[in-house]
């Protein structure tokens, strides 16, 4: 529907799997940006990352791993964003909407 709606918006989805606490584990909260890095390291990414505010500690700006929001940001050289937990939030992360 939004592609729909906006003809030009490009986007990509990729899996990510976790390798740091094992494949079985699919909560995006224990993601770390070491997996991030390593599945999305050769993957075209456009103009930005979106990823879901609960991968990095709270009231911190890195991952379970150590390695930060900039530090991955450097890595895949694109811009990281958080978004909301939910699809309505990342809708609008995807659209620039700001609260």
């Amino acid at each position: 529907a939004l592609i729909a709606k906006y003809p030009n918006l490009k986007i990509n989805v990729y899996k990510i799997a976790n390798q740091f606490f094992g494949e079985s584990i699919t909560v995006s909260g224990l993601l770390t940006g070491v997996d991030l890095y390593d599945a999305l390291k050769d993957k075209e990414l456009s103009d930005e990352l979106l990823i879901p505010s609960n991968m990095l500690r709270a009231e911190e700006d890195d991952f379970l791993c150590g390695m930060t929001r900039r530090e991955l940001s450097e890595r895949l050289s694109v811009p990281i964003t958080k978004s909301g937990h939910d699809g309505f939030e990342l809708v609008d992360a995807i659209l620039g909407v700001k609260y």
